[in-house]
């Protein structure tokens, strides 16, 4: 790094034929090395290849200071770790761990076991095994895969190559979903999302009436518990694990007390034919069990609550299986081959609906479900059906996964008053647009303006014209909302969206025909999550697109611009810019000059950590000297492909301090003493970083 800032020229004499034989090796290497991430062998000829380029490269740049790249991505680790919090060092178990670090680095072992009773601490020893293998750096990547009693070998399969970045073509989407703690399969990882939703239609929380309430009891319950270790850190946001000792111990008072029935495997079914045992339960729970073999009808049963689930989509439910148990508050059913049983309406109480990966096509007898608070559906219909509009005491409605939906009738959703969440996430979209001639009369957007209890709403809108109302956003307490034709849900930008760390998310294609609309300008008021794709005539994110400075704003993804210039122009006003953002992006930007044109205000990015500039052809230099006092809480810089970036801190002022003048020079410099990682790229005219800055004065020692 020293001799980055201290030599301005190293690169004059480089001919620009070598430069372009090292993008080309660059291109190579990154295919190769994704060939082998997915255990391809590389052929012959592209190995010859890239040795030869190597031998010319080197020959080529002897003795000339030149850099392939200036640093590098640190590589992936694999998994969220297993937790260890509350794993204690033991002498007896750092003799093991002393053993089983020892094997790790002997070549000639292939696999090592760790045996033991449940509830001695496996779990938390290989979580502490596979921390300390990364630290020594023994492994690059790590991945953890939990196999139960009964392995789902597919399942496996699946988690191992998420980690590794691959991907099966057949891939489904996870349902890692039961009721009551104890039903959840072994090792599972529980969404808390769907947990209290749940909750809600069995009426858990006695005096509580709206979602918002049963979600926050849950969180706090859940919490909680962790706190207290009966429970443990799932493998993703918002979902949590049950250690196997407490869900056993969980299973056997449920037992005890009659109040769920676990049935794991076709064997059990025997307990169905006991007719007086059924009656003590309050819930039932069946995991991969063929639907065809259940009994023809439940008799007399008291159940609150149903979990059905066949793995293999093989048979229907039998058509009379639900008309005496008419007391049930909550139905989840999984792998559902079509048609819905007709006894389903004879669900008279029925306040919660789950139909999961279920194979049908018609289910408007839903309809008859009058008493039904919270649905969610996931299924391959293509139409939803004007019955829906019957179940007026409806509070969430739940589409997603319904990407075949075509068609919601007119005036429909206007008729859920109750509605208070509504998730139409990778699913309708195809909004009623006035003075458009369709096949087909589809709801339109405005119909959400009469929802007045609405707080939560995920929703597409591909055409700005047809925006809702401005009060209905300002009742918002989460959304969701992808506003222009060319989003996708999928596409996150690699950010988190744990629903209580991003709760208001806002993906915009905008221009200024659309970016005075009141309901857009509360939206990029409120927003923690801005993607926006900015449009013809917008030269500047602040003080055009906003003029408040983003307050709210956590995470800002600019990208694919040709007139963007700057991201703030302070000749527009002098506000404090982003004060509370964490993360920027900044990604094919062609016309960008700087981030910030003139002084930036103080105060401006104080908590920002991570910092991202690509495809960038325009931009000279990141940081100035007009943004002196921000940045100070920077961890991560990465820059790539920024083809005439010469330096990454410059000097703009013509009366910039003397860096000789000790007493001053510390006042009026950009410094990085938080820095962890610094990734420089395909940045062909870099000269340095800053020409006149000693490099210890900008960054941390750990940099």
């Amino acid at each position: 790094m020293g001799y980055l800032i201290s030599y301005r020229s190293n690169v004059d004499n480089l001919k620009t034929d070598v430069n372009g034989l090292k993008d080309a090796r660059q291109s190579v290497d990154d295919k190769v090395k994704a060939a082998r991430n997915n255990v391809e062998e590389i052929e012959a000829n592209v190995s010859r290849w890239l040795t030869s380029v190597e031998e010319i490269t080197t020959e080529k740049i002897q003795d000339k200071g030149i850099f392939h790249t200036i640093g590098h991505r640190v590589p992936i680790r694999g998994v969220t770790p297993i937790p260890t919090k509350g794993f204690e060092d033991f002498e007896s178990r750092k003799t093991i761990l002393e053993g089983i670090m020892k094997a790790l680095k002997d070549d000639n072992i292939h696999a090592i076991g760790v045996c033991g009773m449940g509830g001695l601490g496996k779990t938390m020893l290989v979580g502490k095994v596979a921390t300390q293998a990364m630290e020594e750096k023994l492994f690059e990547t790590v991945v953890t895969v939990v196999v139960s009693q009964s392995p789902n070998l597919k399942q496996i399969q699946k988690d191992i190559a998420k980690e590794l970045g691959l991907k099966f073509e057949d891939e489904d989407t996870d349902f890692h979903k039961s009721t009551f703690t104890t039903s959840f399969e072994e090792d599972m990882n529980i969404e808390i999302a769907f947990l209290w939703r749940i909750l809600v239609g069995l009426e858990f929380f006695q005096d509580v009436y709206r979602v918002e309430e049963v979600r926050n009891r849950v969180h706090t319950l859940v919490e909680s518990l962790k706190a207290s270790g009966l429970l443990l850190d799932g493998n993703g946001s918002g979902t949590f694990k049950m250690h196997d000792i407490i869900r056993d111990v969980a299973i056997y008072i449920a037992d005890k007390d009659k109040k769920m029935l676990t049935i794991r495997t076709s064997d059990d079914l025997e307990k169905w034919s006991n007719k007086k045992l059924l009656k003590d339960f309050i819930g039932i729970s069946l995991f991969d069990v063929k639907f065809s073999e259940l009994p023809k009808k439940l008799d007399d049963a008291q159940l609150n609550f149903i979990f059905l689930y066949d793995k293999d989509n093989s048979s229907p439910i039998p058509n009379h299986f639900f008309e005496r148990v008419k007391e049930l508050r909550v139905l989840v059913l999984q792998g559902l081959c079509l048609p819905l049983p007709s006894s389903l309406s004879c669900l008279h109480n029925l306040q919660a609906l789950v139909l999961h990966e279920c194979e049908i096509e018609d289910v408007a007898i839903i309809g008859e479900l009058k008493k039904l608070k919270a649905l969610t559906i996931s299924t391959s219909i293509k139409k939803l059906p004007v019955e829906i509009g019957q179940l007026t005491h409806l509070q969430l409605l739940d589409l997603k996964g319904c990407n075949q939906l075509e068609v919601i009738p007119c005036n429909m959703l206007s008729n859920l008053k109750r509605l208070e969440e509504l998730y139409m996430n990778g699913s309708f979209n195809q909004w009623h647009v006035d003075g458009e001639s369709t096949e087909r009369s589809n709801a339109r957007v405005l119909e959400l303006d009469h929802l007045s209890l609405l707080t939560t709403l995920c929703i597409h809108i591909p055409n700005a014209k047809i925006l809702p109302k401005a009060l209905l956003f300002e009742k918002l307490v989460r959304y969701k909302i992808l506003i222009g034709s060319d989003w996708d849900w999928n596409d996150d930008s690699g950010q988190n969206e744990d629903e209580f760390k991003i709760s208001k998310k806002l993906k915009i294609e905008l221009d200024r025909n659309f970016q005075s609309e009141g309901g857009i300008k509360i939206l990029l008021k409120s927003c923690e999550y801005l993607d926006l794709q900015p449009g013809k005539g917008i030269r500047s994110i602040l003080y055009e697109v906003d003029q408040e400075g983003f307050p709210q704003l956590k995470h800002l993804y600019v990208r694919n611009s040709v007139e963007i210039q700057y991201i703030i122009n302070s000749i527009g006003g002098q506000q404090v810019a982003f004060p509370i953002l964490e993360s920027i992006s900044l990604i094919n930007m062609s016309n960008l000059e700087k981030i910030c044109h003139d002084q930036l205000a103080m105060g401006s990015f104080r908590n920002l950590k991570k910092l991202e500039v690509g495809n960038c052809d325009n931009l000279i230099f990141v940081f100035s000297s007009t943004m002196v006092g921000c940045f100070l809480q920077l961890e991560n810089i990465s820059i790539q492909n920024c083809k005439v970036m010469n330096e990454i801190v410059a000097k703009e002022r013509e009366n910039e301090i003397d860096v000789n003048d000790n007493d001053n020079v510390m006042a009026d410099i950009i410094e990085f003493t938080q820095l962890r990682s610094l990734d420089l790229g395909r940045l062909p005219n870099l000269m340095g970083f800053h020409s006149d800055v000693d490099c210890h004065i900008l960054f941390n020692e750990k940099v």
